[in-house]
């Protein structure tokens, strides 16, 4: 009876900020009118995940001829994790494929030319599993890093700290009140309104040997299972 108390609670707390959602409003014109030609147009995406959702979030970042830049949100989503257990890592890989599609959507409906197209994800584990292409994952893996190579490059790919990443806030979650006030989902990270030297380094390509401790955690995994099979071999049998 408390559980659903309390469970009634929270609806109520949520239904109420329903209310406050007329408070926010997107702006639709993707290029400003006091905006010059155009020097590039760049696709930025975004993704994020946790065991209760993971979402993705696209924006698009232009620079004319005189260096100004714009940076504007074009396109979110997200989804309910799914209600079987599945660790970070599978989870963030389920995130990348969404945004990979929501990417192909985007460009598909977009009539600017995109000159470069980049792929932001917090998991250092993910990035290096798509940057790996010469080992062999099991199908779970397999099938979603087939998504990511069919329709990106590994070099599209790039690491940003949670504190910089929209994306979490889908994954955490947002209230209307706190999306209103102060948003990244909504206004994108304040470095791509910087220029491209000013953003940070990138952890997994400063550090190759993250790849070297996937490969090795993955014949540690096949060198237990082998153990654990010829164990139960020799139980049923015995010489």
């Amino acid at each position: 009876m408390g559980r659903s108390n309390q469970r009634r609670r929270r609806w109520e707390k949520w239904k109420s900020h329903l209310a406050n959602l007329s408070m926010i409003t997107v702006n639709r014109c993707i290029r400003p009118a006091c905006f010059g030609d155009l020097k590039t147009a760049e696709l930025h995406n975004f993704a994020d995940a946790s065991q209760v959702a993971h979402g993705a979030v696209s924006y698009l970042r232009l620079v004319d001829v005189e260096e100004r830049i714009h940076c504007t949100f074009l396109i979110g989503k997200s989804r309910l994790a799914s209600l079987r257990p599945m660790t970070v890592p599978r989870l963030e890989l389920s995130a990348a494929v969404l945004f990979v599609q929501l990417d192909q959507s985007v460009r598909e409906e977009l009539d600017i030319p995109i000159s470069q197209l980049t792929f932001w994800s917090d998991s250092t584990c993910a990035l290096q599993y798509i940057r790996n292409q010469s080992q062999h994952f099991h199908t779970f893996v397999a099938n979603r890093l087939s998504v990511m190579h069919e329709n990106s490059a590994p070099h599209q790919w790039r690491h940003v700290s949670s504190e910089h990443n929209p994306a979490d806030e889908v994954s955490r979650g947002l209230t209307v009140d706190k999306m209103s006030a102060s948003s990244k989902w909504l206004s994108g990270p304040k470095f791509l309104k910087k220029r491209e030297e000013f953003w940070s380094c990138d952890p997994t390509i400063c550090q190759p040997e993250l790849s070297e401790m996937i490969q090795r955690s993955n014949v540690k995994l096949s060198s237990t299972t082998s153990r654990r099979l010829v164990i139960k071999a020799k139980k049923f049998f015995p010489s």
